[in-house]
């Protein structure tokens, strides 16, 4: 099966899909034939990548959403599933990256990094998953950072800089 394919005339969620490998993503489905909807916080940004893919604009939903809110997230899920009749693909995709020293880092950016990182992924997997059982099928993706895994020396998960006997 083609990509294409296996795409065609899915229903799919794609959160942080105003930018970056969201647009991306969300770009991708819509010209496998996917119907899309796009979900990001902001609201302006949104509106314009649904403009650049104008083309596809009856299958491009726009769906003003911050993913750290998991009343927002469940409405998403469900107004998505009720207008297309099923949600076949979650791409948890929302989130920030941490590119400062850590000791730049403040407690509330800490706190939005989690939120929108961690539990925004959370939130999407807990709205989304009793509905793909019910269906009886449905993926989720979720798109991680490399930060995660191997640590640079700018990401605020890295203890290396700020220690002076490892510099």
């Amino acid at each position: 099966m083609h990509f294409e394919e296996h795409f065609l005339g899915k229903g799919c969620v794609v959160t942080g899909a105003a930018s970056g490998i969201g647009f991306a993503v969300s770009e991708a489905l819509l010209q496998a034939g996917a119907t899309v909807f796009m979900a990001d916080r902001n609201a302006d940004w949104l509106a314009s990548a649904v403009e650049k893919l104008s083309a596809h604009s009856e299958r491009a939903r726009p769906v003003t959403v911050d993913v750290t809110n998991f009343e927002q997230v469940q409405r998403l899920i469900d107004d998505a599933a009720s207008i297309h009749g099923s949600i076949d693909f979650l791409f948890n995709n929302a989130g920030i990256g941490g590119t400062m020293p850590i000791a730049d880092v403040t407690l509330e950016y800490w706190h939005r990094m989690i939120d929108l990182n961690l539990w925004g992924v959370i939130h999407g997997i807990h709205a989304a998953l009793p509905l793909m059982r019910r269906q009886g099928s449905g993926h989720i993706v979720n798109t991680s950072s490399i930060a995660g895994l191997i640590p640079f020396h700018t990401s605020p998960f890295t203890a290396r800089p700020s220690l002076p006997s490892w510099r």
